[in-house]
C-alpha cells in the first residue's frame, strides 16, 4: 500500500506511522516503501541510536493545533526557513535527499494520530497532487479501519477465534466487521461513517447476514452471533 500510494504520489518515499503524539514525542512506522528506507532514516521516535525527536516536526504541531484532517504539504503548514532548520529536515535531506513532504492523516484518538508521510526531493507538492491525496485518503481511512477491526476480531482465545467461527458461516470479513458495529448498538448511518462507506453498502451486508445467519432482525442476529461465538457478549 505504501509503494503504490507513493507511486500515485510521485514520491521517492512512504511510511505509515501509528501512535504519532500530537506533543511531537514519539512515533512508531509500521510499513514503509522502500524497504530499505530503514536502513537509512530511522524511522521510529525516539530512537535510541539517533536520539532523534520529531517536536519540531510541524505536522504533529499543525494537526495538534487545528485538529485540520486534510493532507497537507511541510510548506503549507510551516513558514520554509522554520522547517529547513528542523533536524528531522535535516536527517532526511543528507540520508535520503527528501526535502519535500506530505502527510496524509488516517485516524485520530484524541491523543494521538495515525498517518502516511511521504517525500520526495526539490519539487514540491502540487494543488493538483493535494487533490489527489485527499481522495486518496478517504480510500486509506476506509482499509486502516476494515485491517484494524480485523486486528481485533481476530485476537485468539479458547477455542476458535470470532475469524474462524464467521468462516464456518461464509460470513465476510467486512461482514464480520458490520456484525461487530452492529452488536456496539451503532445505527447503519454511523456504520457508514465508520468504515467510509454508503448506507446503503451496511444495508446490502446487513441483508446478507440475515441470509447467513438465517434472522430477520439486527437484535436476532447480534444475539444468535454471540451465542455462536463469531462476536463477544458484553454484559
Amino acid at each position: 500500500m505504501t509503494a503504490e500510494v507513493a507511486h500515485r504520489l510521485d514520491s521517492t518515499a512512504c511510511t505509515l506511522y501509528d501512535n504519532v503524539c500530537y506533543a511531537g514525542e514519539s512515533a512508531h512506522a509500521e510499513a514503509w516503501s522502500p524497504t530499505w528506507l530503514a536502513d537509512i532514516i530511522p524511522l521510529d521516535f525516539p530512537s535510541k541510536s539517533t536520539a532523534v525527536s520529531i517536536k519540531t516536526h510541524p505536522f504533529p504541531r499543525h494537526y495538534a493545533v487545528t485538529r485540520d484532517n486534510a493532507p497537507r504539504s511541510a510548506c503549507d503548514v510551516a513558514d520554509t526557513h522554520s522547517w529547513h532548520r528542523t533536524e528531522i529536515f535535516n536527517i532526511t535531506k543528507e540520508a535520503f535527499g527528501i526535502t519535500e513532504q506530505l502527510c496524509i492523516p488516517i485516524s485520530d484518538t484524541g491523543e494521538n494520530f495515525r498517518m502516511l508521510l511521504l517525500g520526495r526531493p526539490e519539487t514540491p507538492y502540487s494543488s493538483k497532487e493535494l487533490e489527489l491525496a485527499s481522495h486518496l485518503q478517504r480510500l486509506l481511512i476506509s482499509l486502516d479501519s476494515h485491517v484494524r477491526h480485523l486486528q481485533l476480531l481476530s485476537k485468539p482465545s479458547s477455542g476458535k477465534t470470532p475469524t474462524d467461527r464467521a468462516a464456518d458461516y461464509r460470513l465476510t470479513s467486512r461482514q464480520l466487521i458490520v456484525l461487530h458495529l452492529l452488536a456496539e448498538g451503532l445505527p447503519a448511518a454511523v456504520i457508514a461513517r465508520r468504515l467510509a462507506i454508503s448506507q446503503r453498502t451496511v444495508t446490502k451486508h446487513l441483508e446478507n447476514l440475515y441470509r447467513k445467519l438465517g434472522t430477520t432482525d439486527r437484535l436476532g442476529t447480534v444475539l444468535l452471533a454471540q451465542r455462536l461465538g463469531i462476536i463477544l457478549s458484553h454484559n
